[in-house]
């Protein structure tokens, strides 16, 4: 695929003395949104991830450069939020927390905008640098839908990209606006007390607890 170059599997390494930076970009969302399309246009690799009870849960991995920038790309099963309901879901939250990506590049179908956006809340607020892949659009186009992207990138701060991921529609845009990630400052307002319970919780966590 043009633009880029598909590396060496995470685990293996590089030439000796190379101390090249290798950013890490976790790809999440919902169940069936296009993560894993996303994540072989970006890569040339192929992934699939189950979603199915019992199956084994595995996250897939690989290393590429985009836009001459090394990074190592993180497909992963389907995620509802934070709270977590499922094996899978405690899995992602666990990769998440404990190696805290560079960049969350978070696909939603533009048919499941509303539940979607509910994930997008517990994600912005990782204060994580994000890309949104708005994906699916020929769809709800096809709806008579049209959702105001550039408006709703205005509003949570960071870049929305529009996409048909099965057909590698966005895929550049999306590649040129991982560079321009970044963290929203755009907040949720939970109301007085809900706001001041967390405040008093979180000044009572030791400094080094990430997300606090």
């Amino acid at each position: 695929m043009a633009g880029i170059s598909a590396l060496k599997k995470k685990g293996s390494s590089d030439s000796p003395g190379n101390t090249t930076e290798v950013k890490k970009i976790a790809i999440v969302g919902l169940p069936n949104t296009g993560k894993s399309q996303v994540f072989n246009n970006l890569t040339g690799e192929y992934a699939l991830v189950a979603n199915y009870p019992l199956t084994t849960v595995e996250m897939k991995r690989t290393r590429c450069k985009i836009a001459g920038e090394l990074y190592e790309i993180i497909d992963t099963p389907g995620l509802h939020c934070l709270y977590i309901h499922s094996e899978e879901e405690l899995v992602v939250r666990d990769m998440i927390f404990s190696e805290k990506p560079d960049i969350i590049i978070q696909c939603i179908d533009a048919n499941l905008l509303k539940q979607s956006l509910t994930l997008t809340v517990d994600l912005l607020e990782l204060e994580i640098p994000m890309v949104i892949s708005l994906n699916a659009i020929d769809e709800t186009a096809r709806k008579g839908i049209w959702i105001d992207s550039d408006g709703l990138s205005h509003h949570l701060g960071v870049p929305v990209i529009e996409s048909i991921a099965v057909n590698g529609l966005g895929t550049n845009q999306l590649k040129a606006a991982i560079s321009k990630a970044r963290i929203s400052k755009w907040s949720v307002n939970y109301g007085k007390i809900i706001d001041g319970g967390i405040s008093t919780i979180a000044s009572e966590l030791p400094e080094d607890v990430q997300f606090r």
